[in-house]
């Protein structure tokens, strides 16, 4: 069996992180885990680097660069120390079980293809299985996307990004696999030089997708194992919507200058309509304090 590491990124989330290490630590698929405390402005490394043992080590990052870099950190520390031959990365707040590992490694060292990502089909909370793999967007897509004006007025033209559920097929190629749990070779994901770290956060998948597309390889969702997903409560509690817009948007201007055939004049417009919407969000988050004040007077 393969060596395979796994990344858990911690940002002020201990609670989950611990939840999940504890849920995962005996798996015999594992070799060696690593959970990455993002400069926390908690106690979180504190907390955390009780959990250091043979088979799990507890670092932290200098700065707070994001998704991408603090992810990045880990998988390199996973490949340099205990040279791992695949690198799994999870969100602190999935649970997934131990055949879920097993049946992903199998996969990609058996398959004939050519695997960049792979990952298991998500659920819910409640236990449905919902939407964790997309197309790759297209200027047009985020253009829609960028402005509420432009959404309600051009949606109508928008082509489908998402995939359809399949009765009948054990796996699918995809474009974009979802960033909260997912398997990728150390050796792939080292030719195309790990997640971009320019991003901070959003956009992360597009990116490492596009990159690993571009190289020739095909993307994979496994739709016969499972792996549940709850709302991530850091960003939400961390960032307000403004913020968490900057970041997308940042993000997508990225993806469309270094990787998408994106012209110009497309970016142009693009940057446009995204600093439109920066606007658009500000009277939406004052509207919404002003009837705040208003209910509670």
């Amino acid at each position: 069996m393969q060596k395979i590491g796994l990344v858990i990124l911690n940002y002020n989330n201990c609670a989950e992180t611990s939840k999940l290490l504890s849920s995962v630590i005996h798996f015999d698929s594992l070799y060696h885990i690593v959970i990455v405390d993002n400069k926390s402005t908690d106690s979180s490394f504190e907390n955390l680097l009780k959990h250091r043992d043979a088979k799990v080590s507890v670092i932290s990052t200098k700065v707070n660069h994001g998704y991408g870099s603090g992810n990045n950190v880990g998988a390199k520390f996973l490949i340099c120390n205990f040279e791992v031959e695949y690198v799994m990365i999870a969100n602190p707040d999935v649970s997934f079980d131990n055949s879920v590992v097993k049946r992903l490694s199998n996969f990609l060292e058996s398959s004939n293809l050519k695997i960049g990502t792979i990952a298991p089909t998500m659920k819910n909370s409640s236990g449905k299985v919902v939407q964790s793999t997309w197309k790759l967007p297209t200027w047009f897509d985020d253009l829609i996307n960028s402005s509420l004006l432009l959404k309600g007025a051009l949606n109508m033209f928008k082509p489908r990004s998402r995939y359809k559920f399949p009765n009948d097929q054990k796996y699918r190629k995809v474009d974009v696999v979802t960033g909260s749990l997912f398997m990728i070779k150390s050796a792939v994901f080292k030719k195309v030089d790990f997640f971009d770290e320019r991003t901070f956060l959003y956009d992360e998948e597009n990116i490492l997708a596009i990159k690993l597309k571009k190289s020739g390889y095909e993307n994979i969702q496994m739709l016969d194992c499972y792996f549940q997903h709850s709302k991530s409560t850091t960003i939400s509690k961390e960032k307000n919507l403004v913020d968490q817009y900057k970041y997308y948007f940042q993000s997508m201007m990225i993806y469309h200058t270094y990787y998408a055939d994106t012209n110009k004049l497309e970016l142009q417009l693009l940057g446009f309509f995204l600093k439109l919407s920066i606007i658009e969000k500000k009277i939406i988050l004052f509207i919404d304090g002003m009837r705040r004040n208003k209910l509670d007077e």
